[in-house]
């Protein structure tokens, strides 16, 4: 894979293009530590464990945006909302790299009107599955 720049980032969640003018997009797998199993008994000397079952798919996507204008396309999305989150990083040309998670659920969404600077969306995304990474196989 060839360096890139996210400068033309395209991000759609449901089908929806909600890309505008995206300035950071993480996506965090997370499904923390497996569990242990505490199978100590009367006599030993120290804590004696097993490995039980790993953590469960956990993925997160936070997303800052620019806002444009009253017909901005992340307005129209309410708060748990669930869809699939495509982001492609290089943008929509056939072959690029893209990740997808499905099963997203839109759990925050924040709109910053700072007093003299831009006016940002902060949106945080959560599901239970975990991301598939790729790439694109079709273009606009």
């Amino acid at each position: 894979m060839a360096e890139f720049k996210g400068s033309s980032v395209v991000v759609e969640f449901a089908g929806t293009d909600i890309s505008g003018s995206a300035r950071t997009v993480t996506i965090s797998e997370d499904p923390g530590e497996a569990e242990k199993i505490d199978v100590t008994v009367k006599g030993d000397t120290e804590r004696q464990y097993l490995a039980g079952f790993p953590g469960g798919d956990n993925t997160t996507v936070t997303m800052n945006a620019l806002a444009l204008d009253a017909s901005d396309t992340i307005e129209a999305i309410a708060t748990n909302t669930t869809g699939t989150l495509l982001v492609l990083p290089e943008g929509d040309t056939q072959g690029a790299v893209a990740v997808t998670i499905t099963a997203m659920r839109l759990i925050g969404k924040e709109y910053v009107v700072p007093y003299d600077g831009a006016v940002e969306w902060n949106l945080t995304f959560n599901s239970e599955t975990g991301a598939t990474y790729g790439t694109n196989d079709t273009s606009a």
